[in-house]
């Protein structure tokens, strides 16, 4: 009985040591296969098999091949794929076509069992003739707005004999991907003439679809006879599809047409005289959506009458087309959105002429002038009448045009400066009497003191609350009939009327709310009525004048410009700050400290807008040229001769190691 347990636990240690697990700790395989020997071999000539055999230095495993191995020239013969340890087989299911060579790459197919790490360069080329191919076509692809490289992109050689050889209807012969660096290169190419396309292949089927796939091309035919030099691809996406109508019908109680792509504007005319001018309506999901509001007639009865428009709809491309609607209306209980502000006005200002556009979601019908005003200060009001307000043809953008003088932005500044240094001014001897104070206080008296602390802290909660109460109150209405306190009124070179005096009937009420005034552009409740006779609430836009001592200023010119061009001043992100037009030397003001960039585009016909371009017509979309140097804006500094060279030929822009010596210089304000 002893021999037998004995006998078991040496069973059991024995097993133990003979069964195989997973390695625990160690050093992480970070070492890629290494393909051994391959079948036929990398560079080979006169192959006349069908099997494709590769051995690797450990065990492999293969994922998603189908998706992942590009075979080039293209091919439609099928083929069928086995994976025994560390040998691959690819068995195609007819004979290649004779002296032709062929390039099999395997991308992120074929990786180790262990750690998945990937088989480098991952690629074999061999022919079924007497010698290789040996035509090259190399470069990369960025964002033309960016000059970020572009991964994951379909790169694609076509024959230039064939109609259908382009990106939206034909196959390319040789094709390949854009690797995490946007770098792509196809090798091993035939003699010829090609042309060059390149898009992103969302659903894997070689064909780009214009109105979700970017792409880019190259405008001339590629002649492959030589080698040439890396090319470099810029990428956009921009729908080119035909602009069209697909559906109009009543939305509630409004009418509704839907395009397939998004409009840049729009033109509704009436085709009967009974139909007034101008017909309210609006944009809606991404432009496609053109909501007709029925407020638009009046005299048009729900579910049995019509009316009929000619609708002229123009997409961002400049293409546009007329469509004969006939638009009725049905009674619903839907209710639309209450009209406000999308786009708020901008309020950082300088002195001289003022621009305050405000854009909302409907359009307006009804603007009641005598509720907006400009308030700088108590004692300094400008009033805003028809002749300072315009609107945009579809009425949702609002433009208030005044002026602000620099004497005027001085008096404020100073004021406020005054009103902050009195307020510390006071709380320093406030501070300086308290501390006197507790220093000749008694230990006996901290009971007492305490006490009367209480009974001050309930006297002054209740003092705050009714301070609260007026603020809160404060500004919400103007008033308009206090005629004694506007003691001088002026007007102002834009034809605001400037009020000096109070629009308070107490000064001593004036007084207070001087210390703590903030100027401000200010709407009163329904100063705004929409279409559907909804109004607007009340808004106040506190209004900033900036000082060019908390700001820098970047300067430079722009060289060997041949046409008009668009200087664009953007964030790290590439968000658009500022832009300046066909000035050759130019200066951006008051730019926030922190880092931008500068592109420049080239506007060859002059509508001040970038202009995208045709793969079919292989038109190419207009240049953008960028300063290559991240700039960094400082408080109180200047950036100087920021030079742009506009030669394509010669332009690089502006390296960092370049300007390092021109970085900065610092900024005179008194001058």
């Amino acid at each position: 009985m002893r021999h037998n347990f004995l006998a078991a636990i040496l069973i059991a240690i024995i097993v133990g040591c003979a069964s195989v697990s997973s390695p625990t700790g160690g050093i992480k395989d970070e070492i890629p296969p290494e393909l051994l020997s391959a079948k036929p071999k990398d560079q080979s000539v006169n192959f006349k098999g069908k099997e494709i055999t590769l051995f690797f230095s450990e065990w492999m495993k293969v994922e998603q091949l189908n998706q992942e191995l590009i075979i080039t020239p293209r091919t439609n013969i099928e083929y069928k794929h086995n994976l025994k340890k560390q040998e691959f087989t690819l068995t195609f299911d007819e004979p290649l076509d004779d002296s032709t060579t062929y390039t099999l790459n395997f991308r992120k197919a074929l990786k180790d069992i262990t750690e998945g790490n990937l088989w480098e360069n991952p690629r074999i080329s061999f022919s079924t003739g007497p010698y290789l191919d040996s035509m090259e076509v190399s470069g990369n692809v960025q964002d033309i707005f960016t000059r970020v490289n572009l991964k994951d992109y379909t790169i694609g050689l076509y024959n230039p004999a064939y109609d259908t050889s382009n990106l939206r209807q034909g196959e390319p012969l040789y094709f390949t991907t854009t690797d995490e660096n946007g770098y792509f290169n196809i090798r091993n190419i035939k003699r010829g003439n090609y042309l060059l396309f390149g898009f992103k292949d969302a659903n894997n089927n070689l064909i780009n679809n214009p109105a979700s796939e970017p792409y880019t091309f190259y405008a001339d035919t590629l002649h492959l006879t030589d080698s040439i030099a890396p090319i470099t691809l810029h990428s956009y996406k921009i729908n080119e599809d035909t602009l069209k109508l697909s559906k109009s019908s009543p939305t509630g109680k409004d009418f509704k047409l839907n395009f397939n792509k998004g409009l840049s504007s729009y033109q509704i005319i009436p085709l009967s005289d009974t139909v007034k001018l101008p017909i309210y309506a609006m944009l809606e999901s991404e432009a496609k959506d053109l909501r007709i509001f029925k407020e638009n007639f009046p005299s048009i009865a729900f579910n049995t009458d019509s009316v009929s428009l000619q609708v002229v709809a123009t997409d961002s491309l400049g293409m546009s087309r007329i469509d004969t609607v006939h638009a009725k209306f049905r009674e619903s209980k839907v209710t639309n959105e209450a009209i406000k502000v999308l786009d708020k006005p901008k309020t950082d200002l300088v002195s001289g002429q003022q621009k305050f556009k405000i854009r909302f979601n409907k359009p307006v019908h009804q603007i009641n002038y005598d509720s907006i005003y400009i308030a700088l200060d108590d004692s300094l009001v400008i009033d805003i009448d028809s002749s300072q307000v315009s609107l945009s043809d579809n009425r949702h953008l609002l433009e208030i045009k005044t002026e602000i003088l620099q004497a005027q932005i001085d008096t404020i500044v100073a004021r406020t400066k005054a009103i902050a240094a009195e307020q510390k001014q006071k709380a320093n001897a406030q501070k300086d009497s308290l501390n006197a104070d507790s220093s000749s206080v008694s230990s006996d008296s901290i009971a007492n003191i305490k006490s009367t602390s209480d009974s001050l802290n309930i006297e002054r909660d209740s003092i705050d609350t009714n301070k609260k109460d007026k603020l809160i109150n404060k500004g919400k209405t103007k008033s308009k009939s206090n005629n004694q306190g506007k003691a001088l009124q002026t007007t102002n070179k834009a034809g605001a009327n400037l009020t000096s005096g109070n629009r308070s009937s107490s000064s001593s009420q004036s007084q207070s709310k001087q210390q703590n005034f903030t100027p401000n552009l200010y709407f009163g409740k329904a100063a705004i009525v929409g279409i559907e006779s909804d109004s607007l609430a009340q808004q106040s836009y506190n209004i900033t004048f900036l000082d060019l001592t908390k700001h820098g200023i970047i300067q430079g010119k722009i060289l060997n410009a041949n046409s008009n061009f668009i200087i664009e001043l953007t964030d790290e992100k590439y968000k658009v700050i500022d832009t300046i037009y066909n000035h050759s030397e130019y200066t951006f003001r008051y730019v926030k400290p922190g880092k931008y960039k500068i592109r420049v585009i080239i506007d060859e016909n002059g509508n001040a807008k970038w202009d995208s371009g045709n793969p079919l017509t292989f038109k190419q979309p207009e240049q953008i040229i960028f300063l290559e140097e991240l700039l960094t804006v400082k408080a109180n500094w200047e950036l100087i001769d920021k030079n742009i060279d506009l030669n394509p030929q010669e332009n690089s822009g502006n390296t960092a190691e370049e300007s390092e010596d021109k970085d900065v210089d610092k900024v005179d304000n008194n001058e």
